[in-house]
């Protein structure tokens, strides 16, 4: 890559070759790594294979780790590194409108931030960690990946659930992006709540730009697509030809049915 500030591997992903997949490498400027694609079982890959790969990297450069088939990053005029130290936390995971899979492990707002705290404010709007997108240092990565196959099935065997569990194991290392800084889940929004303004896309329901867009379930068509076609419109980016090359993963054919 061309930036050598940011490490990305992606995950998640059972078919190579994808529109999804093929938008997100044209998005960004980073190295991307690809890991336990096409794994039958890819968190249990994952799980496994993650944490040594994450020690190879260099312990003061950030890595990111995103779901690879519904992650674009948007033109965007923050610097994703210093938004993620800005946070002063080992990690930061995405934050969505939705508890996922288990509402046991699932904390409310009131449980974890003061009542008159700016945190508050931002948690309300988008209050549940969101899988598919985070970011952190290696180590703490790796540690906190390992931490999750040593628990085993006692935090359950779906990823999402694994990582509400280390979120609130790890509750002073890892921070939610509620402002959505980072990381824009579209799922639970509406597409009248983003518009394009100078080639960037802002959010209405945050005031910001949107910087890594995560078009988890049926947002992929109902929010992600009208946007790529009106940046593409604009003049703001070409994506018309990649987004018609290769077929839509078929697994992921229904619109607003898997959004993690």
């Amino acid at each position: 890559g061309r930036d050598p500030s940011l490490e990305l591997i992606v995950m998640a992903s059972t078919i190579l070759g994808s529109v999804g997949l093929k938008l997100l490498l044209r998005s960004v400027s980073w190295t991307v790594h690809a890991v336990c694609l096409g794994a039958k079982r890819y968190w249990a890959c994952a799980l496994e294979e993650l944490p040594p790969i994450l020690r190879s990297f260099p312990r003061d450069k950030p890595v990111a780790i995103l779901d690879a088939y519904d992650v674009v990053l948007f033109p965007c005029s923050r610097s994703i590194v210093d938004e993620y130290r800005a946070y002063g936390r080992d990690i930061v995971w995405a934050a969505d409108t939705t508890c996922f899979p288990n509402h046991k492990v699932c904390k409310s707002c009131e449980d974890r931030y003061a009542t008159d705290s700016s945190e508050m404010q931002a948690c309300h709007k988008f209050p549940n960690l969101n899988g598919g997108c985070y970011m952190g240092s290696p180590r703490a990565l790796a540690d906190t990946l390992e931490w999750m196959r040593e628990q085993g099935a006692a935090i359950g065997t779906d990823d999402q659930e694994n990582k509400w569990h280390a979120y609130n194991h790890f509750s002073d290392t890892i921070v939610l992006d509620h402002r959505q800084r980072i990381f824009t889940c579209f799922f639970g929004s509406k597409r009248e709540g983003f518009r394009i303004d100078n080639c960037t896309v802002v959010s209405d329901y945050t005031g910001e730009e949107v910087c890594f867009a995560h078009a988890n379930g049926g947002t992929k068509w109902e929010i992600l697509e009208p946007l790529l076609q009106e940046l593409e419109d604009k003049g703001c980016w070409k994506s018309k030809a990649i987004r018609q090359s290769v077929r839509h993963y078929a697994g992921m054919a229904t619109p607003a049915m898997i959004w993690w």
